[in-house]
């Protein structure tokens, strides 16, 4: 029978962990015990045999040396054992985050690790892109930095969420909407992915870009040029074969002197280019060397999706895979590691395995150097899209957004017209399922908005927020939390959380207003995408008669720059501005008001979206609520 309930996936993969993780357990405690026995059975033979004399004693020794053997090969195998138990512990939990994210119960999911944006930004802090519960919190199963940061950019590119400077291309969202689909399905590759990626820890802001920039770098190394290197092979080898001939010769000259004066001269003209390849491969070891598991899980991948398909293929085939090569990686930057160590030290006065193994590097560094970013670019997008596959996943019930690419082309005056955002059944994706209420919303087309009034709590905000939080998913490639969702390219702006700022003197009324002209400014600038505008209780710090100018002076400059948005208010005197009337597509959300039998006032709420103006208020029940009649 398929199992189609999330939760039922989830508990029985968790089960399947757990009892993995638990036989593994089992094997570790009686290995460790073994162990023991092995180690006391052995020294106690040992000690035995050195106490006593005559016969017997080579028995002793030989079941004492047995016995150690043993310990060692229990040692390597209980090593392995740990790790198994270790891995199947942190697949057990990766099933517990997807039931936490199942319920939204955001104390079950890992921190996120990055801050949040910067205040200046057009709308991350009030569509929660970050944060305690946030989009990326709920995309917890991202498993690397370059993964994260690429899903941050596709939720926080206020142009297009393609990238900067990239045109917004629908096709190119529909694809990622392909792999995310079939990589819903795939829920134990996208476990062991997570995992994987926990288990790698994280290089820090910027590391991999720098270590990017230096594997892609072209310069040449001039003085490890072919020639230093052929001296550096001939030079040792002239050296031991002179020492043989003077430990051979009784009386020859120590003419092995002059290659290994050589020898080091060489060793200290190169050391310099030596040192900085040494560090440049030390740092990009310590980072993409840790990626190597994750890429060989990768690279084993089975999909059907071309997409896929084609970054899958970036990782190399065959011999030529880049999991082999960052292993030899690893090997040449352990040997660099080596270079302080006595044994090394005396190996390289001969030797010069400097020269050598910086030789090894740098041919690594030109034969894969310049395919390290195409790595990363692969695996960050596989990451990215393996997170959002959690959405369909575990939200089956949720839609992938339809795109309209307007008929009058990208820069014409009726692309803006045609503009439209048509929701059925959209809900906020924040929310739990028992908690979140779905309605029909419709924005557009230009020259007209859509007004929201209500009482207080009644969720307006909340309905802005998830017309703005699913065109994030949308514009990412990931399903929606609605029945049906078709909208345009869109660029977003909004105006929700604003505060004052005492260092920078700023007051709410002014920092409101900066949020505005950051939104109006953005809406006019000519970009070929229409631009979606939501406006939450705008202009609060100052007088009923200015805010109501100034709203309105607002609202007229994002309708004539052929924006459509949505805005709400409890300013009913706006509605019925003559300016606005007509441009303004009404509904409200109601509060229902019972009394208690102590007679006190109790509010509850439905959060049902309804066709036309608020006709109630609630402040004064509230007031009432909390003891303040």
């Amino acid at each position: 029978m398929t199992v189609v309930n999330p939760r039922e996936r989830y508990e029985i993969r968790r089960a399947r962990y757990t009892a993995a993780r638990d036989a593994a357990r089992a094997r570790s405690r009686r290995l460790g015990s073994l162990r023991s026995l092995s180690f006391l059975g052995g020294a106690g033979l040992l000690l035995a045999a050195d106490l006593r004399a005559g016969s017997g004693v080579a028995v002793l020794v030989a079941g004492g040396i047995l016995l150690l053997a043993i310990f060692v090969a229990l040692v390597l195998i209980h090593r392995r054992v740990r790790k198994e138990e270790a891995w199947h512990d942190g697949l057990v939990g990766v099933t517990e985050e997807g039931l936490a994210r199942l319920e939204r119960r955001w104390d079950g999911l890992p921190p996120d690790p990055d801050s949040l944006p910067d205040t200046e930004h057009p709308y991350a802090r009030d569509l929660d892109v970050a944060g305690d519960a946030s989009l990326m919190r709920l995309l917890s199963g991202v498993a690397t930095r370059p993964g994260r940061d690429r899903l941050r950019s596709w939720f926080l590119d206020p142009i297009t969420g393609l990238g900067p400077q990239s045109p917004f291309r629908p096709e190119r969202v529909v694809a990622r909407q392909q792999g995310v689909a079939e990589l819903a399905e795939e829920g134990e590759v996208r476990d062991r992915l997570t995992a994987l990626g926990r288990s790698i820890p994280d290089p820090g802001e910027g590391v991999l870009e720098t270590v990017e920039e230096w594997f892609g770098s072209e310069e040449v190394d001039e003085s490890l040029g072919a020639a230093v290197v052929w001296v550096a092979g001939v030079v040792p080898w002239l050296t031991v074969g002179l020492v043989a001939v003077d430990l051979a010769a009784a009386g020859a000259q120590r003419w092995w002197l002059l290659p290994l004066l050589a020898g080091l001269w060489l060793l200290r003209s190169t050391r310099y280019p030596v040192r900085a390849l040494f560090r440049g491969a030390g740092v990009g070891e310590a980072a993409l060397g840790r990626l190597a598991p994750l890429v060989r899980e990768v690279e084993g991948l089975e999909v059907r999706d071309p997409g896929l398909e084609a970054l899958r293929a970036r990782f190399g085939d065959g011999e030529r895979m880049a999991s082999a090569a960052l292993r030899s990686l690893s090997r040449w930057s352990s040997m660099a590691e080596s270079r302080r160590n006595e044994f090394y030290i005396a190996l390289n006065l001969v030797f010069l395995l400097d020269i050598h193994v910086a030789h090894r590097l740098a041919g690594w560094r030109r034969q894969w150097g310049p395919q390290v970013a195409g790595w990363l670019d692969a695996l960050a997008e596989l990451d990215a899209l393996a997170a959002l596959a959690a959405l369909p996943h575990d939200h089956p019930d949720w839609t992938f957004p339809e795109y309209t690419v307007p008929a009058g082309g990208s820069d014409g005056p009726g692309e803006a017209a045609e503009a439209r955002l048509v929701a059925r059944g959209l809900g906020h994706p924040l929310l739990p399922a028992d908690r979140c209420v779905l309605n029909d919303v419709e924005v557009g087309p230009a020259g007209g908005f859509l007004m929201v009034t209500g009482s207080n709590m009644s969720g307006k905000s909340t309905l802005l927020r998830a017309l703005g939080t699913n065109v994030l998913l949308a514009r990412a490639g990931a399903p929606v939390c609605a029945n049906h969702l078709s909208l345009p390219p869109l660029r977003l702006g909004t105006c929700m959380r604003v505060e004052d700022s005492l260092a920078e003197g700023v007051s709410l009324f002014m920092a409101e207003l900066m949020r505005l002209e950051g939104v109006v400014e953005a809406a006019r600038r000519p970009s070929g995408v229409p631009f979606l505008y939501l406006l939450d209780e705008i202009l609060q710090g100052t007088n009923t008669a200015e805010r109501q100018i100034a709203a309105r002076r607002v609202l007229l400059h994002l309708l004539d720059s052929g924006s459509i948005g949505a805005i709400s208010t409890h300013d009913l005197a706006l509605a019925e501005d003559p300016g606005l009337q007509a441009a303004a597509r009404q509904v409200h959300f109601r509060e229902h008001v019972e009394r208690t039998s102590e007679g006190r006032p109790r509010l509850t709420f439905d959060y049902v979206l309804r066709p036309g103006l608020a006709t109630s208020t609630n402040a004064l029940t509230l007031l009432e609520i909390v003891g303040l009649s």
